[in-house]
């Protein structure tokens, strides 16, 4: 006798209205949307190379501002953002920006800056894309309800900071590259976003009425107040830089390594010290604790200027003010006792064991010593022999 059913005939059943199912939810764009866990959002130096968060979190400072150094801004799916490509609607473009409040088509053209604007069925069949810009660019203030590009314009079109400055009272910034979906239903709606901070400004310079250089042998001493910790809570360390006779450098190339940054295209052969020229540094990096050091190695009476630098974590420095002072021969005992004495009598310098009476010579005063302890001597011999 047959059975009732077959089991392939109840799974063939059962599978294929499934199967039409789901063919006709792709096709029709189904249920599925794109979010923000669907998207990885990256910054790169080196182009394939995305930089970490602890590294993006010091990376956008003014020196790269100033030399609107490359970066790349890279897009990709994740994981759930490859499992929905066929079944969420293709139709569209998929916009990449960088500013405030990006998806407002009333404001953006002032706050935003578009880095590309691919259709969305050629970002979903690529699940990437990378868009080269520069630090200037991710470095314009562009907070809502703030002074626009540094303080520089306050309407128009996006204008890269001009002065990699912020305005007035701002300190630091949190940028956001936004991913938004720009079809037929509207408003520009957001999928994804991520802030990355910039810090333009430097840690204050340090009072020139509290700093102090002084020389010494074959060295200079520096000390300087520090930066109130309370007020500036970013501060990294401080560095010295130093330069020989007004305009020399000190050391050779790659002595100290310098951990501030400076545009290498503002740097002129003059900068030095007061241009920040990092082959001008002359120390670690020190301590926030640090307040004095001492440049060694240096050459006797020569005048060096000196300045010290406090460094934020995004290796801004802050201004330096240039104090000068001579590398001077340090006289030991021995050098007072043999050539600050009369010149008539080298070496006999006066003061101590040797000052038994006014115009007494070295010798004389070897002498009057000698005849003191026989006469000690003779005491105690008599003394011992009475006892017996």
């Amino acid at each position: 006798m047959r059975p009732l059913f077959h089991p392939s005939l109840f799974l063939t059943a059962v599978a294929v209205p499934l199967l039409m199912a789901g063919t006709a939810a792709a096709q029709d764009g189904g249920a599925a949307t794109l979010g923000s866990a669907d998207f990885f959002i990256g910054v790169q130096r080196d182009p394939g190379a995305n930089l970490s968060d602890f590294d993006v979190a010091r990376f956008f400072n003014k020196a790269r501002c100033d030399c609107d150094e490359l970066v790349t801004v890279y897009v990709a799916l994740t994981n759930s953002g490859f499992a929905k490509r066929t079944s969420v609607d293709r139709s569209g473009n998929i916009e990449f920006w960088v500013g405030s409040d990006c998806a407002n088509t009333s404001l953006r053209d002032q706050r935003c800056f578009r880095l590309s604007s691919p259709t969305l069925a050629a970002f979903l069949n690529e699940g990437r894309a990378s868009m080269e810009t520069n630090a200037r660019v991710l470095s314009t203030y562009t907070a809502v309800g703030g002074v626009v590009d540094g303080g520089t314009t306050t309407g128009g079109n996006f204008t890269p900071n001009p002065t990699c400055t912020f305005p007035e009272g701002v300190q630091s910034y949190s940028q956001t590259i936004f991913v938004l979906l720009n079809n037929s239903q509207g408003q520009p709606q957001t999928l994804a976003s991520r802030q990355i901070y910039i810090d333009l400004t430097p840690p204050p310079q340090q009072d020139p009425a509290l700093l102090t250089a002084t020389g010494g042998q074959q060295a200079v001493t520096l000390t300087w107040p520090g930066v109130d910790s309370a007020v500036i809570t970013d501060v990294l360390g401080y560095q010295v830089l130093c330069n020989r006779a007004g305009e020399l450098k000190v050391f050779s190339d790659g002595t100290f390594q310098p951990g501030f940054q400076t545009c290498f295209k503002n740097l002129t052969p003059t900068s030095g010290v007061q241009g920040l020229d990092p082959f001008f540094t002359c120390s670690p990096l020190l301590a926030p604790t640090a307040r004095s050091y001492r440049v060694k190695i240096l050459q006797n009476d020569i005048t060096y200027g000196v300045a010290v630098v406090a460094i934020d974590r995004s290796g801004n420095p802050s201004t330096p003010d240039i104090l000068y002072a001579t590398a001077t021969k340090t006289k030991s005992f021995y050098d007072v006792y043999r050539n600050d004495a009369d010149r008539d009598q080298v070496g006999g310098a006066t003061g101590g064991l040797c000052t038994l009476g006014a115009g007494t010579t070295s010798r004389g005063a070897a002498a009057g010593l000698g005849m003191g302890l026989a006469l000690a001597a003779i005491v105690i011999a008599r003394r011992r022999r009475g006892r017996r």
